[in-house]
Formats: structure tokens, sequence, C-alpha cells
């Protein structure tokens, strides 16, 4: 058997184990118990935004909960209590901007800005509450922030300022800060008016991979380690398009126009430094690698392209080191259709995809194994004026949420089906006229859904959970919303066992945070206790 046929064969061999699994789970029931979070909020104070942290322990949301007008930082634990206030007292005119949760769930990240959003302060805080500590000394006049990131080991928040005033006329520059308290540093000089950064951090947070993109001129890909030591990767080139970086940060994959701008191939570069090793096949001038996604393993790449036709846009994979060609994973595909949207599996064994494969213009589901094989149809047959319009893998890699149009025109609905097709299968109940379901999110152990729609009344939106193989009527997991009220934003705990949603639940306008715990225990699994 050659390497096609095993990583198939394994794609099966395990997506056949979950058909097996979901066929022997029973339902068990469990109470619910739905909670406000964000406590009690100031006339016309709302909660504007939230995170839950990693370890599912807290939420920590901003909010103008104490005067109207003035956003600050609260925590409180995610399934209940009291909040308590992480930022700094503020002096007039000024609010917090924005946040992060460290990844090892301890801290956070916050920015205070004035009235012209000028970033005026960036913060360390316990996610508990406890003293804020300064990390932004320097901090430079006129800076607007605009991207922040922690990185994996909790280490250093790198973030992009942005100077705004024409007497500075330096565009973005590119700082790290230290968060056991050291300050922050510059790791980029002062750059060109209206330029600005793409930047990743690589996996071991020594240093940062990023892209400066001026307004006119040749484009680099550069590293840099946290003291500003900078090196470049790729370039000068005049248009290098996207850039990530490998799992196991090894690599930095990228798309460039090498000979003409219409001309966009895939290469990748030793994050160490190297010669670049082109990646896709021989293509005209007037073709171009669309996009890319990395295989959590590291090992492949998966490109969309019109390499064989020109304007079609098939999928193709390829290892990430160059050592073999590249593999066209479509078996056939209809003249004039088009590959939309794709993913790799988590387990990097498979990709599942949408394309008007078959019939043009309708948009189906279907997967494959990431070196190619045989393609399978996951949403079955379908009219012609029929699409699926997004989806999801399951983080078992096993299964995948998807929504459509599939029994009736126009009324997009939830279905679940295995990686191979089988057991799908409707998750919402019935809809009212005009009806749909909005968004849905996966919960960590891969055996339940959280959806939100317009399930028992048009137009208001309502969130409810399932399990991922059906077979009982979803659950709404909160009190009927009031006239006008709808459910805005939600997110499940890393622990699955909540949902914590912002919604104008009690209050018509009033957005406040919630939480609901509980569930059905068969996709909810509760804590032994």
């Amino acid at each position: 058997m050659g390497a096609h046929g095993r990583y198939l064969g394994i794609f099966i061999s395990i997506s056949l184990l979950l058909v097996g699994l979901i066929s022997l789970t029973g339902v068990a029931e469990a109470g619910l118990f739905n909670r406000k979070l964000s406590g009690q909020l100031a006339l016309s104070g709302d909660v504007h935004a939230f995170e839950i942290s990693q370890d599912g322990h807290f939420a920590v949301f901003l909010a103008d909960a104490r005067f109207n007008g003035v956003d600050e930082l609260f925590s409180v634990p995610a399934n209940g209590g009291d909040r308590t206030q992480l930022s700094l007292d503020l002096p007039g005119g000024m609010l917090v901007e924005g946040f992060v949760i460290t990844p090892d769930s301890q801290s956070v990240v916050y920015w205070i800005s004035d009235a012209d959003n000028y970033c005026k302060g960036i913060y360390l805080v316990p996610i508990a509450g406890g003293i804020s500590i300064d990390i932004s000394n320097p901090i430079p006049a006129y800076g607007q922030m605009r991207v922040m990131v922690v990185s994996h080991d909790s280490r250093y928040a790198v973030y992009t300022l942005d100077y705004m005033e024409d007497e500075y006329n330096q565009g973005e520059v590119l700082w790290a800060a230290q968060l056991d308290g050291g300050g922050s540093i510059a790791l980029t000089s002062e750059t060109c008016w209206r330029c600005y950064y793409n930047f990743m951090i690589t996996p071991t947070g020594n240093e940062v991979v990023y892209k400066l993109n001026p307004p006119i001129g040749p484009t680099y890909i550069s590293k840099v380690n946290m003291q500003g030591v900078n090196e470049v990767l790729a370039g000068p080139y005049s248009i290098i398009k996207d850039f990530a970086i490998t799992v196991d940060g090894d690599w930095v994959v990228f798309t460039l126009a090498l000979d003409v701008p219409t001309k966009i191939g895939l290469f990748s570069v030793p994050i160490e430094g190297g010669s670049f090793i082109p990646l896709n096949g021989t293509m005209g001038d007037d073709r171009a690698v669309m996009d890319f996604k990395l295989a959590p393993n590291s090992q492949t790449v998966v490109y969309r392209a019109d390499e064989l036709v020109n304007e079609q846009l098939e999928l193709f994979s390829a290892p990430i080191d160059g050592s073999t060609e590249r593999v066209k994973l479509l078996s056939t595909i209809i003249p004039n259709g088009d590959v939309e949207q794709y993913q790799i599996t988590p387990n990097s064994l498979g990709v599942v995809y949408m394309a008007d494969q078959l019939v043009d213009e309708r948009v189906e589901l279907g997967a494959v194994g990431i070196n190619g094989g045989v393609n399978y149809w996951l949403n079955k047959l379908m009219e012609i004026d029929r699409d699926v319009a997004d989806f999801a893998i399951t983080p078992s890699s096993l299964g995948v949420v998807f929504t459509a149009d599939k029994l009736a025109n126009e009324t997009f609905e939830l279905f679940s089906v295995s990686v191979i097709g089988t057991g799908l299968g409707r998750l919402n109940a019935d809809l009212p006229a005009d009806g749909d379901v909005l968004d849905y999110a996966i919960t960590p152990n891969s055996l339940g859904v959280v959806f939100r729609a317009d399930q028992d009344f048009n137009d208001v939106l309502s969130l409810y959970t399932v399990p991922i193989v059906g077979g009982i009527p979803p659950l709404r997991l909160h009190a009927p919303l009031v006239p006008g009220g709808d459910v805005n934003n939600y997110a499940i705990t890393p622990d699955n066992q909540g949902v914590v949603y912002l919604a104008d639940q009690d209050t018509d306008g009033v957005d406040e945070l919630f939480g609901s715990y509980d569930y059905p225990a068969v996709y909810l699994p509760l804590t032994m206790r």
C-alpha cells in the first residue's frame, strides 16, 4: 500500500470508530442553572466584550458597569460569583480599550486610552484581582494600539502602535513588553508613513516573525528576538502576501509574486534562515496560490490555486520541506467548479472542503485524505438550488458540523455527519417561517454543539445546545428573552461544563453577561462531585 493508501486507511479507520462510539452513546439528563455574571450595571451601562480563561475558571469582561461611558475591566468566576474590578480607577477621559488573557490563565494584560484613542498605558493584573503593574515603560506619545498577542509561555506581550500625529510620520512600530514587569522594548525602528505589520510569535516565545507592508516599495519577511535583533528571512520582493509559522516552529510558509504580480507561488523557508523552497507545481503567469493552511503536525501544507486551469480553484497538498511533489486532492471537478473553503482535520490526516465540484453553483461539502484518494460527500443529495453555507470539524477529527439550506431553499439549518459521510442528521428543531441557524460552536470534547438561532420565534436570537449526534430536542440555555432581546455572543468554557454569553436578556438594549451550566451529561459531561 502506498503513502496515499496508508493515510486514507487511517483516516477511514478512525472515522468508523466514531460511528461505533456515537451509536453507543446514551442520553443522561442533568439540571440547568442560569446566572447573571456581570452584576449590577450603571444606568445605560453595557458589557461590550468578554473572554473566558483557558482553564475555564474565569470570565473577563469590558463594561461601563460603574459609570456610563467609562469602560473598565472586570473578572468573575465562570460558574458565578461576585465580579472583581481589575483595572485601575481611571482619570477623567480615560477608559480601558482592550485586553488579552494570558495563556496560563493567571493574568490579564489591558491597555487604556484617552478620548483620541491614544494609548496611555499597558498593565498586567492577576485574573482574580490585585495590583496592576505598568509594563509599558516607555509609552510613546500619539500611539494607537492596533494588535496585541501574548506569547504561548505567557512571558511577553507583543503589540503594534500606530503613530497618528503628522509630526511623527512613522507608521507602526512593533513592541514587546515583558510580563515580569521589565518594561517594553521597540522591536523595530521607525517605519514609513502608512506602513503596517503582520506578525506571529514563534511557539518558543523567544522570537517574532513579521511582514512589513509599505504602501509602495519592496516587502520583507523578517524575524526579531525579544532584545530587538532583526534578521531578514525573505525579501526584498515586490509582493509577499501571507505567511504562517508551523506549529513546531521550524518553518515559515509564505506566498510570493516572483516574476509578475499576477503569478503567486507558495514557498517555505527554515525559520533559522536559508534558501526558500517552492512548494506548488508549475504555473503560468496568470495563475496564483490564493491561500494556504498548515497541518497541525507541521509536515504538510494544503493550498488553493488555479494551478491547472485558469480561474478554477482546486486543492493541493505538499510537504512543507519540499521533499516530494505536490498532490492534487480532488479527483474530479466540473468546468467552472471551485473550492470555496477548506480546513485540515486536527489529526492532520484529512481535509474537509466546500466546492461546487459536481454541479455548477451548488456548493457541497466533501472530505478527502490529506494526500489525496477517495472523495467523500458529507451533505448527501441536495436540490440544485441548495448550498452548504459553512462548516466546522470536531476537535476529535471524526465529525463535521455544517449549516445548509438542504431541506428548504434559503432556510439554513444545522447538521452533523462523520468525516466519511455516515450518520448525517439535523440538529435544530423545526424553524418558524424565515427562521435560520445563525452560528454555532462545537464543545472542546467533540460531543455537543451550541448554536444561536431564531428557532422559537423569527428574528429572536436564542441560544441552544444539543448532542452532536442529535436524537433529542435542542435545549434552550436561558429563560425567555424580554421583547426585543437577543443573544449577541457566546463561548463554551474549555472544561465543557458551561456556556458564557452576552445578551439583552432582562432589559431590551442592555447587554449583560450570563452563564449556563450543567447540561445533559452526554455532551457537556459534569465533573463528578
